[in-house]
């Protein structure tokens, strides 16, 4: 990420993140409906939230962000009302709960 936001003329993932958070957010919408076909998008979106969390409380980057962080978590719960029952479902909860908690942790900043 580092490489494609300097490429992109931007200071870090962060500042890239921001400045596209939308397409984020609607690409993550799109996957987290056939999760069984994109079984990485909670482990994409866990990465994103957690180098959005390395920054600093005060960071100027991270208050604009905020505001999709209830997006982010009604996108989660969609998809876990979506998984079922079947083989390798559990991972897929335990990797959708990993995203929440990551999301509560930035609220809390």
């Amino acid at each position: 990420l580092t490489a494609m936001a300097r490429a992109g003329g931007w200071r870090n993932p962060t500042e890239l993140l921001q400045h596209n958070m939308d397409y984020v957010l609607d690409a993550v919408e799109h996957r987290l409906e056939d999760l069984a076909g994109n079984p990485s998008t909670p482990a994409v979106l866990h990465a994103m939230l957690m180098l959005l969390n390395s920054c600093d409380s005060g960071s100027a980057l991270l208050e604009p962000l905020r505001p999709f962080l209830q997006d982010i978590v009604a996108c989660v719960l969609r998809g876990l009302d979506g998984v079922g029952s079947g083989q390798g479902s559990e991972g897929l909860v335990a990797d959708l709960f990993s995203v929440l908690r990551e999301a509560l942790s930035l609220v809390r900043k």
